[in-house]
C-alpha cells in the first residue's frame, strides 16, 4: 500500500503531533524523504519521538524503513512520469502537460496586463462599500461563490446573487448607500447577469466585472473590468483556475492594503468558529 493511502487511512487513529508530520510529508515528499527525524521534528514542530512513532503508527518497524518506502515511492513515480510505465502510453498524457503551459501562459500574460491604478482602485471600492453583492451564473458560479466567501471573511455585507436568489426587490439601492456588484462572466454569458448589471448602474452600484475579455457584455457598461485568458476545452465547461489566481490577486491586495480592519474581522470570526466547534479540525 502506497505511504499516502496508509496516512489517509490511518490518519483518524493518529496524535495531534503526528498528524503534523503527516501533513508534512504530504506537502514535502522529497524533503521527507532526505532529512532526518531530527530535522523532520524541527520542521514539524514536534519531538523526534513523535516521528518515530508514526512509523509504528502505520506499521513500520522503523522510522528508517518508512523513509525507504517514501523514497522507493517517489523513484517509482519520476519513473513512471518518465517513460509512462504501467500507464497510458506517453502521447495519451501529453494535454497535461499542454494545460499546464496554457495555465502558465495565461498567468504571465495576466500579470503583464494588470493595471495596477486600476487594482487599486477597485481594492478600495470593494472595502469602502456599505454593501458589495457578488453575481455569477452557470460556469462563472463556482468562481463567484469563492470569491463570495473570501469576502465574507474580509469584510462584512457582502451577499451572493444566483439564479435561485434572485428577485427584483433585491436590486433595489438605497440612494445614500454606496454599493459595489462584482461579475464574474465568463462564456457562455448570461443574459440575467447583463440585466442585474443594467438594472443595480442606473440606480448608481459600481460595477466591477470579472471577465475573458473587455468587450464582453457586462465589461463594456463597468466602471472597472479584470480581464483573464481561458482555454475552453469543452462546450460545456470552462477552466477557471486563472480566473481563481486573478481573483486571489485580489483579495490578497486587500489583505495588504488592508490588513488591520482585515485582521480584526477574521480573528472576531476565527474565535466564533472556536466557541461552536464548527470545524471538525
Amino acid at each position: 500500500m502506497r505511504i499516502e493511502d496508509l496516512l489517509r487511512e490511518n490518519y483518524q487513529n493518529l496524535s495531534k503531533g503526528q498528524k503534523k508530520v503527516a501533513d508534512l510529508l504530504l506537502r514535502d515528499i522529497v524533503g521527507f524523504s532526505m532529512s532526518t527525524a531530527s530535522q523532520i521534528a524541527k520542521q514539524a514542530e514536534v519531538s523526534e519521538t513523535t516521528v518515530i512513532r508514526l512509523s509504528y503508527a502505520l506499521d513500520f518497524e522503523s522510522f528508517s524503513q518508512m523513509q525507504k518506502q517514501i523514497q522507493k515511492e517517489y523513484l517509482l513515480r519520476i519513473e513512471q512520469h518518465g517513460n509512462s510505465v504501467g500507464e497510458e502510453p506517453k502521447d495519451h498524457l501529453d494535454f497535461i502537460d499542454t494545460l499546464i503551459e496554457q495555465e502558465i501562459e495565461i498567468l504571465t500574460t495576466l500579470r503583464s496586463k494588470l493595471d495596477i491604478s486600476q487594482y487599486w482602485q477597485a481594492i478600495d471600492e470593494i472595502m469602502t462599500a456599505d454593501e458589495v453583492h457578488l453575481v455569477g451564473y452557470r460556469a462563472s458560479y463556482p468562481a463567484a461563490y469563492w470569491l463570495y466567501l473570501k469576502l465574507n471573511m474580509l469584510r462584512k455585507n457582502v451577499y451572493m446573487i444566483s439564479s435561485k436568489n434572485c428577485y427584483p426587490e433585491d436590486l433595489l439601492i438605497e440612494s445614500n448607500k454606496k454599493i459595489v456588484f462584482i461579475f464574474i462572466s465568463f462564456p457562455r454569458y448570461v443574459a440575467q447577469s447583463l440585466e442585474i448589471a443594467e438594472t443595480v448602474k442606473e440606480q448608481g452600484a459600481k460595477l466591477i466585472t470579472i471577465t475573458d475579455h473587455p468587450l464582453s457584455p457586462i465589461s463594456r457598461i463597468s466602471n472597472i473590468s479584470f480581464t483573464t485568458q481561458i482555454h475552453a476545452n469543452s462546450e460545456n465547461f470552462i477552466p477557471i483556475s486563472s480566473v481563481l489566481s486573478l481573483l486571489n490577486i485580489i483579495t490578497t491586495g486587500i489583505e495588504k492594503k488592508y490588513e488591520r480592519e482585515v485582521m480584526q474581522r477574521v480573528e472576531n470570526i476565527q474565535n466564533i468558529y472556536k466557541e461552536k466547534d464548527y470545524f471538525l479540525e
